[in-house]
């Protein structure tokens, strides 16, 4: 079982290294698609996400088997964000602006943050020890080298 200083170690890591991710995809998206003054939301939810996401991983770790817990809180998290990202695209859809459309902003809200989900997620997961593998077969009773 790991240290509680540990775990907040693993969560501090984590918190930076997927904002550093968010951010870095967040900045592509913005050259790429030739933002303005716009994208700055985008860049404020990113660190928003990172720095909300970074508690449940750590409530995670201190479940039972941490690595099927921290399994769960990253495909929830993600599942999450995508339906909110749907109901927004809904929402465009429905209310099209004069500029064609917000294309541009739904996906710098859904790929730097989703980038960030899946850092922590290998983070913390990294830093969780492993499980010891079972014996099986014929021999599972007996100790190696008899």
């Amino acid at each position: 079982m790991a240290s509680i200083l540990g775990r907040i170690g693993a969560s501090l890591l984590a918190f930076f290294v997927g904002g550093f991710c968010g951010g870095m995809v967040a900045q592509v998206l913005a050259v790429s698609t030739g933002a303005t003054e716009e994208y700055i939301l985008v860049f404020v939810v990113t660190a928003a996400i990172a720095f909300f996401v970074t508690l449940p991983f750590f409530v995670a770790q201190f479940f039972d088997p941490p690595r099927r817990a921290l399994d769960k809180v990253a495909i929830s998290l993600a599942a999450s964000l995508v339906i909110l990202v749907l109901g927004l695209a809904g929402w465009t859809l429905l209310n099209p602006s004069a500029n064609g459309g917000d294309w541009g902003i739904i996906a710098g809200l859904t790929l730097p943050n989703l980038t960030t989900i899946g850092a922590h997620w290998l983070v913390v997961r990294a830093m969780q020890p492993r499980m010891p593998v079972a014996p099986f077969g014929r021999k599972a009773g007996l100790e190696p080298g008899r």
